[in-house]
């Protein structure tokens, strides 16, 4: 028989337990959900608004969820857009159906000012582009650059997440004027490991990986406003020996060739393009990221398949003159070096369709072999002319 007044101590901290967890979860939960509501509302200005559905935390797992999370700009910067008033000819718009962030380091939080969270998942993340291309002819002021190697956070000493999820993540562009999203990506899903922020002074901190290599898989965009689709199987970033590797890259229309050269007003070039593999070399990203340029050491393009169909029977658009590489390069205001261009095993098929001929003139070249050096928009750099050497079959 159950002795109760023996075990009457045990059985009251247990019942003590069973009310004092849910409690100091609730508790807890609501204390970080007061904390993030006033973050949220000290943030929004007269650019923007943030809010927050919900916000779940869960203390025995250390877990904190945020539902139906939205960045937007206000109404009187849309209006703005929109009658063409507006210093800029675009504005961002975030939303996401969940941010959750799992194993925080509750007790470094609290003692030491050190945010360490195990995995932060982020689904249905939604990146729009509203736009007005009627006043992109305006001048628009450069963005500020990103230094990563020295972050300025006060109230912190240390930051960390080890692993970051992506789940069905969607860019597209909507046109204020028309009402149409003018451009859109495919949902994409993707895994990495995740980075920290290593404290090099007082409230300066830089940006390190964890892992030297990011991978992203599966991915597939959909350019509807042109009718091409672009797939890519890999693309990996080896931060250790500063290469990105891509392989499986396809690019071509959503509909049959001859369709598309009927919908278009003019004789136009359509093109259908492959790549089996594509590697760059030291692409200095921290000088992109800082607004200085695009400067890489080398590309190797390896399995090109270009083929390009073209309808004479359109007529020709004489406000769209060909304009030659080194004319091109020379006006371009992107900074831009990539020192040579390797490509190998390529092939090349050029196939046109004239008036009153049933038959395509046809042109190919097979087994290219190409060495293309000094591809630059930066004057001093051009003093080394851009060279092209080229073998085909």
């Amino acid at each position: 028989m159950f002795n109760f007044k023996k075990h009457k101590k045990s059985i009251l901290i247990i019942l003590t337990l069973l009310v004092l967890i849910p409690a100091t979860n609730i508790l807890v939960s609501y204390l970080i959900k007061k904390k993030i509501t006033e973050a949220i509302l000290h943030k929004n200005s007269e650019s923007h608004i943030v809010s927050v559905d919900k916000v779940r935390f869960k203390l025995l797992s250390s877990s904190l969820t945020l539902k139906n999370i939205s960045y937007l700009p206000t109404d009187s910067l849309v209006s703005e857009l929109k009658r063409g008033m507006s210093s800029k000819n675009s504005l961002p718009k975030f939303t996401a159906s969940s941010i959750k962030l799992d194993g925080i380091g509750i007790f470094k939080l609290i003692f030491n000012k050190n945010i360490q969270i195990n995995s932060l998942s982020i689904n249905g993340l939604i990146i729009e582009k509203i736009t007005n291309p009627k006043i992109k002819e305006k001048v628009h002021s450069k963005s500020e650059p990103v230094n990563l190697d020295s972050i300025y956070l006060k109230n912190i000493n240390g930051f960390e997440i080890d692993e970051i999820s992506f789940s069905d993540i969607v860019y597209q562009v909507f046109d204020i004027n028309t009402n149409e999203i003018t451009f859109q990506m495919s949902p994409i899903s993707f895994n990495s490991s995740g980075f920290m922020l290593e404290n090099i002074k007082e409230h300066v901190f830089k940006l390190k990986l964890i892992d030297d290599e990011f991978k992203l898989e599966k991915i597939n965009i959909d350019f509807e406003d042109k009718k091409y689709g672009l797939s890519i199987d890999r693309i990996t970033a080896n931060f250790e020996k500063k290469l990105l590797n891509i392989k499986k890259i396809s690019l071509k229309p959503t509909i049959g060739r001859n369709s598309l050269a009927k919908s278009y007003k003019y004789t136009s070039e359509i093109f259908n393009v492959e790549i089996e593999d594509l590697n760059i070399y030291n692409y200095d990203l921290s000088r992109t990221l800082k607004n200085e340029g695009v400067f890489i050491d080398s590309v190797e393009l390896m399995g090109l398949n270009l083929n390009i169909y073209k309808d004479k029977r359109k007529p020709f658009n004489t406000n769209k003159r060909p304009v030659l590489i080194n004319y091109k390069l020379q006006t371009m205001e992107l900074p831009l070096l990539i020192q040579k261009i390797k490509v190998d095993n390529s092939n090349l098929k050029y196939e046109e369709r004239e008036e009153k001929r049933t038959e395509l003139m046809t042109v190919s070249l097979n087994d290219i072999k190409a060495r293309i050096n000094n591809i630059t928009t930066i004057k001093t750099n051009r003093k080394t002319p851009l060279t092209i050497h080229l073998e085909s079959k």
